[in-house]
C-alpha cells in the first residue's frame, strides 16, 4: 500500500489542543509530523495538510484560505459572537468552525473524523491509481459504463481505437464517441452495414466483462 506523513500545523498558544492533537493516533498508512507555532508563519502555513488556527489575530478564513495549499483542510476557531457575524463566503472558506473557548471531548471527535475524512481522500486517489495502472497494461480496449450508458473509465488502448482522450471519453456515451447520432441511422433504426461508423461499433461491442 501506501505510507503518508500528514503535515499538521497548529497556530495556537492553547497547551490543551497542542497536547490532543499529539495525543492521536495515527491511521493506518499515516505518521504525523507536527508543528505548533504562536504566531502566523506563511511557509508552515502553505505546507500543512490540516490547518487549525487559533489565534487571536484579525485574520479572516478567506485571507488564511489563500495561504493554504489547495487540498488543505482549514478549521478556524474563534469566540460564538465571532463566527456569527462572519459572511457567507467567510464561513465557506474554512472547513471548521469551532468555537472557543475550546471543549476537548468534542474536538476529540471532530479531529478524529477530520483524519478519517482525509485518510478516505488518499485510500480513493491510491485504488483510482491502482486500477488506472491495472487496465492500461491490458492491451485490448476496456471500459466502464454505468447503468444509464455513460462511461466512466476507460483505458489508454480504448481512448487510442476511438481517437479521443480519456477526458473526453469519460462522462460521455457511446454515441457522442463513435459519432452515431440519430441522423445518421436510417428509419430502419440501424446504420448501413458496410459503413466505417458500423465497423467500428461491432468493432469496440461492448461485453458483460466491460461494463457496469
Amino acid at each position: 500500500m501506501y505510507r503518508c506523513r500528514m503535515k499538521i500545523a497548529i497556530f495556537s498558544k492553547d497547551a490543551m489542543l497542542t497536547e490532543l492533537v499529539r495525543s492521536l493516533e495515527p491511521l493506518e498508512h499515516f505518521t504525523h509530523e507536527i508543528t505548533v507555532v504562536s504566531e502566523e508563519n506563511q511557509d508552515i502555513m502553505r505546507e500543512g495538510q490540516l490547518i487549525i488556527w487559533n489565534l487571536d489575530a484579525p485574520v479572516l478564513p478567506s485571507k488564511l484560505r489563500a495561504r493554504c495549499a489547495g487540498d488543505a483542510v482549514l478549521v478556524f476557531c474563534g469566540s460564538r459572537q465571532l463566527i456569527g457575524t462572519l459572511p457567507m463566503e467567510e464561513l465557506e472558506a474554512a472547513d471548521e468552525f469551532w468555537e472557543t473557548p475550546l471543549v476537548r471531548d468534542y474536538l476529540k471527535v471532530r479531529l478524529k473524523r477530520i483524519m478519517e475524512q482525509i485518510k478516505l481522500g488518499y485510500d480513493y486517489y491510491m485504488t483510482q491509481a491502482y486500477l488506472d495502472t491495472a487496465i492500461d497494461s491490458i492491451p485490448d480496449m476496456l471500459w466502464f459504463k454505468s447503468l444509464d450508458g455513460i462511461h466512466v473509465k476507460v483505458n489508454k488502448a480504448f481512448c487510442s481505437v476511438v481517437g479521443k482522450t480519456r477526458e473526453d471519453v469519460v462522462g460521455q456515451n457511446h454515441c457522442y464517441i463513435y459519432g452515431a447520432y440519430p441522423r445518421m441511422i436510417m428509419k430502419t433504426g440501424r446504420l448501413r452495414a458496410g459503413s466505417r461508423r458500423m465497423r467500428s461499433l461491432r468493432r469496440a461491442a461492448p461485453c458483460s466483462l466491460r461494463s457496469l
